[in-house]
């Protein structure tokens, strides 16, 4: 279940934001709220971490994601903190 949770999380990302481009180097690229933003995701699926990088004109973000599985399902813990 954590690996269908996963590729579930990483396909909806470019629904979420269809101009996103993905460049060679794993960073998605569009246009946020201010102005120029990117993101990576820094993976390892079998262990369900999912942390992302986010950073746009006015601030940079590293927010923690796991997948854990539950029964037949998964559970998702992210973990926001508000950059200074």
């Amino acid at each position: 279940m954590v690996g269908d949770t996963f590729d579930s999380i990483i396909g909806l990302f470019p629904k979420l934001i269809p101009d996103a481009t993905l460049n060679s180097d794993g960073w998605w690229s569009f246009i946020g709220p201010y102005g120029k933003s990117k993101v990576k995701f820094n993976q390892n699926k079998s262990l369900g971490i999912l942390d992302h990088e986010y950073i746009d004109e006015e601030s940079s973000w590293n927010m923690p994601m796991r997948i854990i599985p539950n029964g037949d399902f998964s559970d998702v813990i992210i973990i926001l903190k508000k950059p200074e």
